[in-house]
């Protein structure tokens, strides 16, 4: 049975409660409001002015348009370990948020001394109960007093905090002396995206917070409302339309005029917001289906649901026109979510926690485009080990299944079923990346495919090496003596539409026709080359060497491909002429013993192994930015 009685002692032991912000703190508050099926919430800083005429936050008050308390649960509301969702199947049934009975209580006094709280029921009158540690201190006093019948404030009316004059609760938080920002517009700008995301699917239903500031103006002892905003959806899984992502699309689909069209960004960001109000915006991610299902779990006669969702960036997004959209203001939105978490709890769809579990390396960049919502009810709160200010679970990646071993669902303890939940999870969230990483992989080849066609020269569809390239090996290697005859252009042409399936016959055709008008005796051309590490390697046909540099290697994708996009000749040439060297060398030394090749072959296999490493344990790339810089300095 829950008491009034509340000794000071543990009072200010409860004011160290481990709320990582007061915009957390903020939120345990909401939770209450949509537990009592609120529509609307106001959060309204009173900012004053000290004998020095310094800013400081008077008052914070939160009201709602909920149902409102009844007399029992207004007199209990600031009582710790009291609650009013005691019956888990109705938590549950009802999708509510709050069961530990702390929320109120415990997150007031993390930020304040002096809670005051306020409800009206549907045709009932305004009651309040008041919490003062400064008072229970001063009085020794072990008991907090009772509700009482009550009228609001009069300031209340100035500031409009009332939503619904026929229900709702205020709650009011004085002495602030624990905030972790100093003036409320600090305070917001920190709140706004976390309460945004916090409360994402609450938001989505058309439920609203609003952000408000009133400055007291002490010599006329009236009200001027300096800041009211509402706080927008965050939906870092981003398949949400309208919300956070609205107003970056729309900074980052200006033109910019000394860009080409095609390589600027703002042309693809353009397609999320085309035709729609200037508040709306479409998704900028796609939903996983393969990955986006509910798993079962069962222990104790009971079964556990965890609906798991999988989600990625869209092409547009990812390689909006260049290679590295992550360096992109929305990319560096989706970014700054990675080093957040890619991974989300959300409990009734209110989000827990969020991090990374050991699961992805935060260095790598393209870990930015993906992310993966896992949503559970109030029943498997101890198995994920939900912590009582929500805040945080004790969920931990999983990878040996010891718990299978003897695990019986019927007689399992709950570290056993945690366990064993936990690796399955593991294995389920382990299997999305690899999915969605795959995915990924597969969309920049893509890109690279269609850059690297539009880089080329007009003239010919397959991309080769760089005119001083074709100009040096025609000039060392010497020319062939005569045209190709027919066997040799058919062998050649078969040759390269085995390596550039999408190209036509006539595509191929003229790019061979280009080879033999020119009379060189070999070339250096850019294509795919599926499931090999080597960075490149080389066909003779016919006494012509085709010299293949892979563009699915990493030192391709990090350095040469970077060179190509800016046209970085010099550079290029420097690449393509010591990778033909290397093969003109093999072709006219060692090929002819078939051992030698051989060894030969597996040598460039160990060393673009040993390249891809060097280049993904360092994180080592090319800078577009820092290659324009250079080259416009170069000109100059």
């Amino acid at each position: 049975m829950a008491t009034n009685i509340i000794t000071p002692k543990f009072l200010e032991k409860m004011r160290s409660s481990d709320y990582q912000s007061t915009s957390y703190a903020f939120a345990e508050i909401i939770d209450n409001s949509f537990d009592a099926d609120a529509k609307s919430v106001k959060i309204i800083c009173i900012e004053k002015r000290d004998r020095h005429n310094k800013r400081y936050i008077d008052e914070i008050i939160f009201s709602d348009d909920g149902t409102g308390m009844t007399d029992h649960v207004l007199n209990n509301c600031l009582t710790f370990a009291y609650g009013t969702n005691e019956d888990l199947t109705e938590v549950v049934r009802k999708k509510k948020i709050g069961k530990f009975g702390m929320g109120l209580p415990n997150s007031s006094i993390s930020q304040c001394k002096t809670v005051s709280v306020y409800s009206k029921i549907e045709g009932g009158e305004w009651r309040s109960k008041h919490l003062n540690i400064k008072e229970l201190v001063t009085n020794d006093s072990t008991e907090l007093p009772d509700m009482a019948v009550t009228t609001l404030p009069d300031y209340y009316n100035n500031i409009e905090v009332v939503i619904n004059p026929s229900h709702g609760t205020i709650v009011s938080w004085r002495d602030c002396d624990r905030l972790d920002r100093q003036f409320a517009d600090t305070l917001y700008k920190r709140s706004e995206s976390i309460l945004g995301r916090l409360f994402r699917h609450h938001l989505a239903a058309g439920c609203t917070v609003n952000l408000i500031v009133y400055l007291h103006n002490a010599e006329e002892n009236s009200f001027i409302k300096n800041i009211d905003k509402r706080v927008l959806l965050f939906d870092p899984m981003f398949l949400t339309p309208n919300g956070y992502m609205t107003k970056p699309l729309r900074e980052a689909s200006v033109r910019d005029e000394s860009i080409e069209e095609r390589f600027d960004p703002a042309m693809y960001y353009r397609k999320f917001i085309a035709g729609l109000p200037e508040n709306e915006s479409l998704p900028t991610s796609e939903r996983l289906e393969d990955h986006s299902y509910v798993h079962k779990f069962e222990w104790d006669g009971n079964e556990y649901h965890i609906r798991i969702k999988t989600s990625f960036a869209k092409l547009d997004i990812q390689k909006p026109g260049i290679r590295e959209g992550g360096k992109t203001k929305i990319g560096t939105i989706y970014g700054e979510k990675m080093k957040n978490g890619n991974i989300y709890f959300t409990r009734h769809q209110r989000e827990i926690s969020c991090g990374h579990y050991g699961f992805y390396n935060l260095s790598a960049e393209n870990n930015r485009w993906w992310t993966i919502e896992l949503d559970f009810d109030a029943t498997a709160d101890d198995l994920l080990g939900v912590s009582n200010t929500k805040q945080g679970i004790k969920f931990t990646k999983t990878i040996d299944d010891e718990s299978s071993l003897g695990f019986d669902k019927h007689t399992a303890s709950l570290q056993q079923a945690r366990e064993k939940l936990w690796f399955e999870l593991s294995t389920k969230i382990t299997k999305a990346i690899q999915a969605v990483s795959k995915i990924l992989g597969e969309q920049a080849k893509q890109f690279e495919h269609l850059l690297n066609q539009d880089e080329d020269d007009d003239d010919t569809s397959v991309p080769t090496g760089t005119n001083q390239t074709t100009q040096a090996i025609k000039n060392t290697d010497k020319q062939r003596k005569g045209r190709f005859d027919d066997e040799q252009k058919r062998d050649l042409i078969d040759t390269l539409k085995d390596k550039f399936k999408t190209l036509t016959e006539e595509e191929v055709i003229y790019a061979v026709d280009k080879f033999d008008k020119s009379l060189v005796r070999g070339c250096v051309i850019y294509c795919p080359i599926d499931g090999s590490d080597q960075l490149w390697s080389y066909s003779e046909v016919r006494g012509f060497l085709v010299i293949f540099i892979n563009t699915h290697h990493d030192f391709y994708n990090n350095i040469i491909a970077h060179f190509r996009t800016m046209k970085f000749e010099s550079a290029l040439t420097a690449i393509e002429l010591f990778i033909s060297s290397l093969a003109w060398e093999q072709n006219e030394h060692f090929d002819t013993d078939a051992d030698k090749k051989r060894y030969l072959d597996n040598f460039r296999t160990y060393v673009g192994i040993h390249l891809k490493n060097y280049l993904q344990e360092n994180d080592i790339k090319i800078a577009i930015k820092e290659l324009e810089n250079y080259m416009s300095d170069e000109v100059a």
